[in-house]
């Protein structure tokens, strides 16, 4: 639908580190029971899986912080950034902490210098088809979710809408020559479903009621307690 329809697409992602799940664990006090998260703020392998097509991947990295864009404070909270997107579309940075980094070595988040990380991206054309719909993605959502919002990106909300639907936006007066020339891609391996080695035990958990809200149980405390951690 999207490459031959015209059907647009717009995707808030969020952070997904196997690493960090594997360091993890809540102890469920009334079973005496070990549960280790499954998944981070979002399944980023069927992402990944859903976007493959278009030549998109988000990254199994956690990056974290605050930018000005539209004249205003955005923060990106525990999102992800993106590895791989197509050539002549649009792909635009920022500069984050990498909080992977900083909670696997244990670094203090004051030490930590500012990168600058692809999270934003335009496809105004899926590859050779003429009639496709745009796609725009986005590494984080906690700033258009209620739960988590500090500092919002609303604004960036309605650019992006505007693009998808209209193909108009005002994201290139801020940000110019981001146009890629060719396909970008990272070093890093791109996780899918097929290569996660949790996607199995998912599986198995979302299609069992009684392991399904033993995890959501889990994953809710979890988040929390990372949360906790990383912003206060």
């Amino acid at each position: 639908d999207v490459a031959v329809k015209g059907l647009s697409l717009a995707v808030f992602a969020e952070w997904f580190d196997p690493a960090i799940l594997n360091l993890n664990t809540y102890v469920n006090p009334q079973t005496n029971q070990s549960l280790v998260p499954i998944v981070g703020g979002a399944n980023i392998p069927a992402l990944n899986d859903l976007l493959k097509g278009f030549g998109v991947a988000f990254s199994s990295d956690v990056f974290a912080g605050d930018f000005r864009l539209f004249n205003n404070t955005v923060s990106f909270y525990s999102g992800s950034t993106i590895q791989r997107f197509p050539y002549n579309s649009n792909l635009i940075s920022f500069p984050l902490n990498n909080e992977s980094d900083i909670l696997l070595s244990r670094k203090k988040t004051s030490a930590a210098s500012p990168v600058y990380v692809p999270v934003l991206g335009l496809i105004p054309q899926v590859y050779h088809y003429e009639r496709s719909g745009r796609i725009a993605v986005y590494a984080d959502s906690n700033c258009i979710d209620s739960s988590y919002l500090h500092n919002d990106c609303f604004d960036l909300l309605k650019d992006i809408l505007s693009f998808t639907s209209t193909g108009e936006t005002i994201i290139h007066d801020y940000y110019k020559n981001t146009r890629l020339p060719l396909d970008f891609e990272s070093d890093s391996e791109v996780l899918f479903s097929s290569n996660w080695s949790g996607h199995q035990q998912f599986w198995n958990l979302t299609h069992n009621p009684q392991k399904a809200s033993r995890a959501k149980e889990c994953k809710s405390r979890y988040v929390m307690e990372y949360l906790s951690l990383i912003h206060i």
